[in-house]
């Protein structure tokens, strides 16, 4: 924990919870890949079907304990001086992207660069045994 407005508690409960939550999708991915990859060339719609059932059964799952991780993180209010200052339309944007770079893992933001890799990567996945 560092001294400053932001102060964030152990994440360690819930990292574990994820672990053990991907472990046993994994495991549920391993086994109904062993029964779904026999047929795959006669019923093809069966695997697509059950694979993408099995990549999106994680995100209501995993969605509610990555939220309540977001409660560990605390905002203590500092004692702010405040001044008027008039800044130019690019300093602006300067200050607004410095201050999300610093507090990206903070902020309640959707990464699109890694929305667009999840879906890549699922894909990749139910695609995979047709190559």
């Amino acid at each position: 924990m560092t001294e400053g407005p932001i102060r964030i508690g152990s994440f360690l409960t819930y990292q574990i919870i994820i672990f053990i939550l991907v472990i046993i999708w994994a495991f549920m991915g391993f086994t109904m890949a062993q029964f779904q990859l026999l047929p795959l060339y006669e019923t093809p719609h069966t695997w697509i079907a059950w694979a993408a059932f099995i990549l999106a059964s994680i995100i209501p799952v995993i969605t509610p304990v990555t939220w309540r991780m977001k409660t560990q993180i605390i905002y203590v209010e500092p004692e702010w001086d405040f001044r008027k200052r008039e800044v130019s339309q690019s300093e602006y944007s300067e200050i607004m992207k410095q201050y999300r770079n610093e507090y990206r893992d903070y902020l309640s933001i959707i990464d699109y660069r890694l929305l667009l890799l999840a879906i890549i990567i699922s894909v990749a996945a139910i695609a995979t045994p047709f190559l």
